[in-house]
């Protein structure tokens, strides 16, 4: 069946834009197609995933480079292993929504309703859980004094603009000079207490971005201001000298080397070691040395101290965001360790990414990367960068998934979106690790960087059912980032599901972008590997069984090769064969022919019993063969004719493009087939035949038979050929107009300045793509021609070579445990190693750096703990309110509270959230219902059994999420509320069916394994009911609101302050009924608004997710059923052909099951839909069959009525 009557929408999200990043879509958030909020839809604040919202300050994207680079650095591929932030730029004086005070009491306070609509978004996209104010400012700034005050007057803008809230707030200083290694400058320690204490920040919430040639150049290191460290004066200071020492591994600890004790100076600096040399048990242990003649300090020698040496500094941890490879011209330090911490930390970085490519690019297994650190140090003793390269299994998988491969992908991508058109290419092979198959695909566009056509991998995707509807869904997946529109061709191969899936695809591309893709056939690798099977079976020699049998007579057996090898003397045995390459078996004739006379020696000595006799088929199929004493006739000939057709082959496979002639004849007729007599069977077969003839151990019989059994070969593969190659389409044998020799034969038209090199073109060396841009592209007289038509005849597929070579270095890095994120990311990181032409030539970039550091991630992790630490604070505020709360009289902000703090843990990531939802959705069900607050209470409980459902399945718990939606389903299944308004109810319920069947099939595709009795078919098949229920009330109930009332009740559906009540009577949470005359008008017009909605197109997509369902769970009655309702509701939709094509593939299943009835009453409706479609053909048919099961009926009848009487 068609993909076409999906309803559910992909998730596309592109690059994130200024100046903040855009919220992901969730698809049941989606409204009807006349833009009408149905009753059940979720807001897509509910649906996205929560994301703590970060607002930076200070940054002059537009003209300032380093400001730029650093929001890319926040902003560019926000995957979703990232940290959970959404990042916005605003001004430092943004006006934040202002907070209300809470109350002291709630004794008065009646609730207007359960939940404000416009809570979700605030929080989501308004009200930061942490505002970053960027500020130039370097340490040794000469105007220090006004920059501090310019920075805290900034700071307390920020501030006022966030009135009372619990925000929290930052400050990153972005700096132009290279500071020292932490703790060695003791100027910057006394300045960054002193900024602290301006801006009233606590140390954690102090940062350091050192922009050295704008980003160019050095590693960036972030200091978070917090610890002091140990400072080397100390021990030239009389008071500490004599007990002091420092700790060799942390600088953030003193040791007493009179108590033996380790001080912790991170907090308190100096101050801890004036309070230790207070202490009564310090004090008597150093009276005590003080009494012996000689100190054990006397006898040791002077180290060299490790740990900084300055004034308490505050540094806590470092981040690293890294920039780029650096110029040789940019001045460095002289201080030597300031050198190495700087300079070799990015040196350090490009040796671990070159190591990490050198892995991939020679097909090395991660685990060889173990102990490559020592390695290194051992060989390289003197290399400080060896000292610090640290590039272990784990390092390099994850520098490969994490860093390398996102950052090919990216390149490509950026690569692709310049283009106007490209061809995709695919194919699927098994993958022996992951047990499953692998579909690559590959993308072939014209690279405005070489100036030529090049093909690239560009994704994998992992499958079990290959079903033309399985590889639809598991395609979009794989070309996830490419423009569909942009896509011109698709290269594959020529079996019969790939074209009923190109069917498919042409039928969606065309209706939802109005483009075609160019069809010019399959793949021509297999054409003609197939053509030459064809020929090999046409002659009816058995070559293939011969093949075969030799290879595993003797495989994995040493017994055998042991005979074999006693007997001959040879160490040759048979090389195996391939059945789906045939041309490539020539090695494997060669051998065969050279160890013949071998293998016959062995099968006279295995018959005679001199060796084991083998009792396998293989045995006796040479066994069979060697009493032909045509065979090594028929083995030369084989090889002659593989050896004649494989250069075709080679042209094919390679990725240079080049024009190739093929000549289009009647092979089949006899005008064009030369004599038997006169067949060319070759040098050698022709010698072997020869020779039998004069031995007479053949006929001259056998020998012409022999000739015409070539004969068939040779034909039966030329009209395979031409039936199945390109070339039967027009389009393709028209390319011939971009061969340059045939232009040279043109010179008047085409090649008047340079008819020599047209001339001169060489199709084996000469790359057509190349050739052709520098003739044409540069000359405005041809600029059109080559943008509009040249360019994309270069581009299109000649053949799946390149990816064929892709399976095979699928192949060689299929280890044991390699997850499918791997082989994505070896494939993307080894394609672009083949693209720039190997590992030396990878350029090692600032973005390459970059991604590989995963600095960014770092400098996030550290926001997302002060955003952590505001929607923890907000969550304890909004908990404390309930002590106020009264359960008579504020139920309802019972599941408000409930519901605050369970969105703010998701926010803050917690698992927590779920058991929040789940008391909020309790207290929910404790509220009385009645007609006035029906809908509201429904609209909330489908909120929060949305949030309990997904966050189960997200859990794992997915018999959790499947008992809390069944509990939702009965308990408010018959709460229908207004009765004149029964159809919302309906509608109601077939949303939630539907967005529970979405959570379910979303979770099987994450992992989750469904059975044929509980699979998200159910659901999308009771949510299609509930829709044909709701299609029948709407008929009975609203024929009489045939016009909106006036003035419209409805005009404020779309600014309503809670969710779920009726425009009309905003905040009416009172039992009493409410004005009459204006209910009636607000029924009236809901009944009118029902009236214009298509409820067919609601009704056809659930169908048609349910048959897929049961169709992939193999549930065919059920599907069938389905498919008839299907077909009836195209019928009441008026589209009648499809309804028509749905019933007619229905009957034939029901026709084999002999279920009359049912057949007569599709038979029926699809009569009528031949007929107002017009489709003579099928009105007969289906008349007659009919008029045959009528007469079929009345025979039946007399002949009961003839038995009873």
């Amino acid at each position: 069946m068609s993909n076409q009557e999906d309803a559910k929408e992909e998730d596309v999200s592109g690059e994130p834009s200024l100046p903040s990043l855009p919220l992901p879509v969730d698809p049941t958030s989606a409204l009807t197609s006349s833009g009408k909020r149905e009753p059940g839809d979720l807001p897509r604040e509910l649906t996205c995933r929560p994301l703590g919202l970060v607002v930076l300050t200070g940054l002059d994207v537009t003209y300032n480079a380093v400001h730029r680079a650093i929001w890319d650095s926040f902003s560019a591929n926000r995957r979703s292993d990232r940290v959970p932030l959404n990042f916005k730029i605003l001004p430092g004086d943004h006006e934040y929504p202002k907070c209300r005070s809470k109350r002291t009491s709630y004794e008065w306070y009646i609730p207007k309703g359960i939940m404000k609509s416009n809570w979700m978004q605030k929080h989501l996209e308004e009200v930061p859980s942490l505002v970053v104010v960027f500020f130039d400012l370097d340490w040794d700034e000469n105007l220090w004094k006004e920059k501090q005050m310019e920075c805290a007057t900034r700071v307390e803008v920020v501030r006022h603009s966030l009135s009372s809230r619990t925000t929290k707030v930052a400050v990153v200083l972005i700096q132009k000079n290279t500071p020292l290694p932490p703790g060695e400058d003791v100027v910057a320690a006394e300045r960054a207490a002193a900024l602290c204490a301006s801006c009233e920040l606590s140390a954690k919430s102090l940062f350091v971005l050192p922009c050295v040639d704008h980003l160019l150049g050095y590693t960036i290191r972030l200091m978070i201001m917090g610890k002091c460290s140990f400072n080397k004066l100390w021990l030239e200071n009389p008071k500490y000298a004599s007990w002091l020492l420092s700790v060799t591994n942390d600088q953030h600890k003193a040791k007493c080397c009179v108590c033996m004790k380790y001080i912790d100076i991170s907090s308190m600096g100096e101050a801890a070691l004036s309070s230790h040399i207070k202490g009564k048990k310090h004090l008597q242990l150093l009276k005590g040395t003080q009494q012996q003649s000689t100190l054990i300090l006397n006898f040791m020698k002077p180290t060299d101290q490790a740990a900084t040496a300055t004034a308490p500094t505050t540094t806590a941890r470092s981040l690293e965001l890294v920039a780029s490879t650096t110029s040789s011209t940019t001045s460095m330090p002289t201080n030597k360790s300031t050198l190495d911490t700087y300079v070799t930390r990015e040196d350090t970085l490009t040796a671990e990414i070159t190591w990490a490519l050198k892995v991939i690019d020679s097909h090395y297994s991660y685990n060889s990367s173990t102990d490559t650190a020592k390695l290194f140090q051992k060989m390289f003793p003197d290399s400080q960068i060896a000292k610090q390269f640290s590039c272990g299994e784990k390092k390099c998988a994850y520098l490969t998934c994490f860093g390398l491969a996102p950052h090919f992908k990216e390149e490509l991508i950026k690569l692709l979106k310049n283009e106007d058109n490209y061809v995709v290419l695919f194919d699927e092979s098994m993958n022996a690790v992951t047990q499953s198959k692998q579909l690559d695909v590959h993308v072939r566009a014209w690279n405005t960087n070489k100036l030529l056509v090049e093909s690239r991998y560009y994704n994998s995707v992992f499958m079990g059912h290959g079903t033309a509807a399985d590889m639809m869904m598991h395609f979009r997946d794989a070309v996830e980032g490419l423009e569909i529109p942009k896509i011109f061709q698709i290269s594959m191969d020529g079996p019969n599901v790939n074209w009923r899936f190109y069917k498919d695809f042409c039928e969606e591309m065309s209706k939802d972008f109005d483009c075609q893709s160019l069809n010019i056939g399959s793949c021509g690798l297999h054409i003609l590997n197939n053509a030459f099977k064809a020929g090999g079976e046409a002659s009816s020699w058995g070559i293939e069984q011969l093949f075969s049998s030799a290879h595993w007579l003797f495989h994995d057996t040493p017994a055998r090769r042991e005979d074999f090898q006693k007997i001959t003397g040879n160490t040759k045995f048979p090389l195996k064969f391939c059945k789906h390459r045939w041309l490539e078996n020539v090695p494997v004739a060669e051998r065969i022919q050279e160890i013949l006379p071998d293998i016959a020696k062995y099968v006279k000595s295995a018959k005679a019993q001199q060796v084991s006799c083998p009792k396998t088929k293989s045995f006796e199929v040479i066994v069979e063969a060697m009493k032909d004493p045509l065979l090594e006739a028929k083995l030369a000939f084989f090889t002659l004719v593989a050896k004649e057709v494989y250069p075709f082959l080679k042209d094919a496979m390679a990725d240079v493009n080049r024009i190739t002639k093929v000549v289009n004849m009647d092979v089949n007729s006899s005008a064009v087939q030369c004599p038997i007599g006169e067949v060319d069977i070759g040098f050698i077969a022709r010698k072997k035949v020869k020779a039998l003839l004069t031995t007479k151990k053949i006929s001259e019989r056998q020998s012409q038979q022999f000739k015409l059994d070539c004969q068939k070969f040779l034909v039966k593969l030329s009209c395979k050929l031409l039936e199945k190659a390109p070339i039967t389409y027009q389009l393709v044998r028209c390319t011939v107009c971009i061969d340059p020799r045939r232009m040279a034969s043109h010179q008047d038209d085409c090649v008047a300045h340079n008819p020599a090199k047209f001339r001169e073109f060489d199709t084996c060396k000469d790359r057509l793509d190349c050739f052709l841009f520098g003739q044409m592209a540069g000359k405005d007289e041809y600029r059109a021609l080559w943008g509009y038509v040249v360019v994309k005849l270069l581009l299109l597929s000649h053949g799946q070579a390149t990816v064929e070579r892709g399976f095979s270095f699928n192949k060689q890095i299929e280890v044991e445990n390699l997850q499918e994120r791997s082989f994505i990311s070896q494939r993307l990181v080894q394609d672009y190693i083949r693209s720039v032409g190997g590992t030396l030539n990878v350029p090692i970039t600032k973005q390459l750096i970059l991604s590989a550091g995963a600095a960014r991630q770092r400098l996030e992790n550290a926001f997302y703990e002060l955003a952590q630490a505001y929607y923890h604070t907000e969550a304890r505020r909004v908990k404390a309110h309930k002590e106020f709360l009264n359960k008579t009289t504020h139920q309802l902000l019972f599941v408000r509270h409930a519901f605050k703090v369970a969105f703010l843990n998701e926010l803050k990531q917690e698992p927590g959230a779920l058991k929040q939802y789940k008391a909020a959705y309790s207290a929910l069900t404790d509220l009385r219902a009645h007609d006035t607050n029906m809908l509201e209470i429904k609209t909330i409980a489908g909120f929060i059994n949305y949030k309990v459902c997904r966050l189960s399945f997200f859990q794992n718990a997915p018999l959790d999420a499947i008992s809390q939606f069944r509990k939702h389903v009965d308990f408010f299944k018959n709460k229908i509320g207004c009765p004149e308004l029964a159809f919302e109810h309906s509608a109601w319920m077939s949303k939630q069916f539907s967005i529970f069947g979405d959570l379910f099939d979303e979770a099987i595709k994450l992992g989750l394994t469904a059975i044929q009795t509980q699979h998200p078919g159910f659901y999308y098949q009771q949510a299609a009911n509930h829709a044909i229920a709701r299609k029948q009330l709407c008929r009975g109930l609203c024929h009489a609101a045939t016009s909106m009332p006036e003035p419209n009740p409805l005009k404020e559906k779309d600014n309503l302050e809670f969710f779920g009540q009726r425009p009309w009577r905003q905040g009416h949470q009172s039992i009493d009924p409410p004005d009459a005359q204006t209910e009636k008008e607000g029924i009236q017009a809901l009944q009118f608004l029902e009236l214009q909605v298509d409820h067919s197109w609601i009704i056809i997509p659930l169908l048609s997710s349910a048959v897929a369902q049961f169709k992939k769970y193999k549930s065919a009655r059920m599907k069938r059923y389905l498919m008839v309702q299907m077909g009836e509701e195209y019928y009441h939709a008026k589209d009648y052909s499809k309804a028509l094509t749905l019933l007619g593939r229905v009957t034939w299943d029901y026709r084999l099951e002999r279920w009359w009835q049912l057949l007569t009453s599709i038979l029926i409706t699809s009569l009528r839909c031949a007929y107002l479609i017009a489709s003579i053909e099928d009105y007969v048919t289906i008349s007659l069959e009919l008029l045959g099961r009528c007469i079929l009926t009345i025979i039946l009848s007399e002949s009961h009525s003839d038995c009873a009487t």
